[in-house]
């Protein structure tokens, strides 16, 4: 094979890992969004929102929180952890919770308690 054609087939196999690679992104790329910015736009996608607890409460293998933005708007989050929950989650910390909206609940499949708060 001469010069050129391992350069076409370089340019190729670049392109194609390009390609990839941007697909990953575009596909894993989850929106950040607060309690009352959630809608029917986001019904049935992946979020990550973040918010206060205002409540908790524990049922049998999973925490359900109410979740707000400091204002009037608040959500709900179905927590079902697998080993125990996070041993700072309480009422008045800031989480963020990731998983499925639907039907105006989350169904997480991870949250994380904040370190910081302001």
């Amino acid at each position: 094979m001469n010069r050129r054609g391992r350069v076409v087939i370089a340019a190729v196999v670049t392109a194609a890992a390009m390609a990839m690679v941007l697909a990953g992104t575009w596909q894993s790329s989850v929106p950040f969004v607060g309690p009352g910015e959630l809608g029917p736009e986001h019904d049935g996608q992946r979020v990550q929102v973040e918010g206060r607890v205002e409540a908790l409460s524990p049922d049998r293998d999973q925490l359900v929180l109410e979740l707000s933005d400091g204002g009037a708007a608040s959500t709900t989050v179905r927590y079902a952890y697998a080993d125990r929950r996070p041993l700072t989650l309480e009422v008045g910390r800031i989480v963020v919770a990731k998983g499925l909206y639907a039907e105006g609940v989350i169904d997480a499949h991870q949250v994380s308690v904040r370190a910081h708060e302001e």
